[in-house]
Formats: C-alpha cells, sequence, structure tokens
C-alpha cells in the first residue's frame, strides 16, 4: 500500500520532510534578490530612516513607544489616520534620498528641513509619554511648545527650499489661489493668537506659563506652515518639475488651506452654541470626514508628493563615476643570472 504522504527527495507535499520537521515559508527568489540588492544600495541614512519609521509604526501599535492604539475602537478612517501623515514625514529624508543620491547637496535646505522634521515627529510621542505624569506636567507643555518651535523651523525651511524651485512668476490663477490660501490660514494665525493671550488660567502659575507657551509655539508654527503652503501652491504649473508631483502637493496644500480654517472656526462656533461634534450624528460624522480631508489627506498628499519629485532639482543627477585606475603593466619575469663563460682550452704543445 502506498504511503499517503508521497515524498518528493524527502520533502512531502505537505512541506513536511520524511523526519516529520515543517521546513520554514521561504520567501521567492524574485522577490528577495531584489529586495536585498535594493536594501544594499540604499544609503546609510536611507535606511536609518526607514528603520526608525517600522519603529514607529510597531512601536505606537503594541504601546512600546508610546500609548498604544486603541485597536478595539479604531475605525477604518481611525487606522488610516494613526499612521498618516505622521509617519510619512518621517521618512521624508529617506524619500528624498533614495529618489536622488544627491539630495544633501542639491537640495540642501529641503534636506536639511526633512531631517528636522522627521527627528521632531518621531521622537515627539515618546518623550511626551515619558513626561505623561502630573509631576511633570509643566514640563511636558514646555517639550511640546519646543517640538512646535522646530516643525515651524523645519515648514520655514521646507518652504525657502521649495520656494528656489517654484516659478517667481506663476499664472495669475495660480498666484490668486495661494493669496485666498493665506488669506484662510491667516483668521486661523489670528485665532490661535487670540486664544493664547486669553488662555484660561489655572492654580499653578508655572503650568499657566507654560500652557502660554505652548499656544504661541503652536502660532508660529502655522505661520510657517502658512509659508510653505502658499510655496507649494505657487509650484502649479511648474514646467521644469514632475507634473504628477507637483498637481499632488498643490491639491494637498489647498485643501489644507481651505478646509482646517473653515472647519476650525465653524467647531467653535458650534461648541458655543452647544452642537455636539464628537460623534454620533450624521452631522458629526460628516463634520469630521470633512476635517479628516483638510487635517490629514492634505499634509499626506503633500509628504507622498516628495516621492514623485516636488523637491527635483532641474539638473539632472549625474552618478559618480568611479575612479580610474592605472593600467596594469605585465609582470616581467626576473632577470636569471647569466652563466660564467667557459674557460678557453689551453693552446697545445708543439
Amino acid at each position: 500500500m502506498l504511503d499517503a504522504r508521497r515524498t518528493l527527495g524527502g520533502v512531502s507535499e505537505g512541506g513536511a520532510s520524511g523526519s516529520g520537521a515543517v521546513h520554514p515559508i521561504r520567501i521567492p527568489d524574485w522577490i528577495r534578490e531584489p529586495a536585498e540588492r535594493w536594501w544594499r544600495e540604499m544609503p546609510a541614512v536611507a535606511r536609518l530612516f526607514v528603520g526608525l519609521t517600522a519603529l514607529d509604526v510597531v512601536g505606537r501599535s503594541v504601546g512600546f513607544l508610546s500609548p498604544a492604539i486603541a485597536w478595539g475602537f479604531l475605525t477604518p478612517l481611525g487606522f488610516v489616520t494613526a499612521f498618516v501623515p505622521h509617519d510619512l514625514w518621517i521618512l521624508l529624508p529617506a524619500l528624498l534620498i533614495i529618489r536622488r543620491p544627491d539630495a544633501p547637496a542639491a537640495t540642501l535646505w529641503i534636506f536639511g528641513a526633512a531631517l528636522v522634521v522627521a527627528i521632531v515627529e518621531v521622537a515627539r510621542g515618546p518623550v511626551q509619554a515619558i513626561l505623561y505624569v502630573p509631576s511633570l506636567a509643566t514640563i511636558g507643555v514646555l517639550v511640546g511648545a519646543a517640538a512646535g518651535l522646530a516643525l515651524a523651523a523645519g515648514w520655514a525651511l521646507l518652504g525657502r527650499g521649495l520656494s528656489v524651485l517654484a516659478p517667481r512668476n506663476p499664472s495669475p490663477t495660480v498666484a490668486g489661489i495661494a493669496t485666498i490660501a493665506v488669506a484662510l490660514l491667516g483668521i486661523l494665525i489670528a485665532l490661535y493668537l487670540a486664544e493664547a493671550i486669553t488662555a484660561p488660567a489655572f492654580g499653578d502659575a508655572a503650568y499657566n506659563q507654560a500652557v502660554t507657551l505652548g499656544k504661541l509655539a503652536g502660532t508660529i508654527e502655522m505661520v510657517a506652515w502658512t509659508y510653505l503652503m502658499w510655496v507649494v501652491i505657487r509650484g502649479l504649473g511648474d514646467p521644469w518639475r514632475p507634473v504628477m508631483a507637483t498637481n499632488l502637493a498643490g491639491t494637498g496644500a489647498i485643501m489644507a488651506a481651505c478646509i482646517v480654517p473653515v472647519t476650525s472656526v465653524l467647531a467653535r462656533l458650534l461648541g458655543a452654541v452647544g452642537v455636539d461634534l464628537s460623534g454620533g450624528s450624521g452631522f458629526a460624522e460628516l463634520f469630521q470626514i470633512v476635517s479628516w480631508l483638510g487635517d490629514i489627506a492634505g499634509p499626506t498628499l503633500i509628504a507622498a508628493a516628495f516621492a514623485l519629485g516636488l523637491a527635483e532639482p532641474p539638473t539632472p543627477y549625474q552618478a559618480p563615476e568611479a575612479p580610474s585606475q592605472p593600467p596594469e603593466t605585465p609582470s616581467q619575469p626576473p632577470a636569471t643570472p647569466s652563466e660564467p663563460p667557459e674557460p678557453a682550452e689551453a693552446p697545445s704543445a708543439p
């Protein structure tokens, strides 16, 4: 009677050897080999930020680096917002240097800003989680304010670098849209500044000062973000950069600049009259979706546009030439010592 577990070369059809040990599932060579080669050829800085992004995703998923994500109460929309655009900003230096290995030299302002934004995004959560105790509340607020100022510097540097690539004289339509975006965000800046000045006082004077500083830092960050949105929108129609990248980033900037101020002002007005926007009603869910388009989808499109060449300079990338080696000279065999001449024969006697 034939064995029901027919084996081929000692391995059964179910993946077990003749001894009963199950072989691990192996990645096919046509996937594994290109992936390994791509990883080996990736610059060290890019590998660092790819690893930091993966660490952030895993750490926040299990609560290792910051409070764990509440998976049991997470909606499909919440699943997306749990990782983007936060992790895309951490990945930004890798995206720049993978697409353009000379990014640190060709786009110095942009790459430097990407480093600042990525470091703040990856460190802010764990540091604030450590300081999330009542006795360290003031220090936690000050750390958040410092993070806001660092992000403000990152957004300003990013806008400065992109302004060099953007056209100086965009079309009147594009320039008008950029002006409207700045005006709307200006309303939000004024609102943030008013809230910082009129912040309610608590019992601890040091904590009150820290809260005021935090709100002022948030206002400064919004000013820098407004400048970045203005520069990105003015890049629409740029003939020197990929159309897909400028259109994607411009769309995201318009969404972020136009939706966020409207929903922020509307949320404060509705809250003042007692309208609950926390969920449970059709209007509240619709309001959250619209807010998501400005808060999450817009910045996500901007971050993703860098992978498509938003920061691509007009000069094409030229890979460094391999150092030339001098031609090898054929080795000559060592000279053999010449044999001494044979002595002349003595003359014969007469």
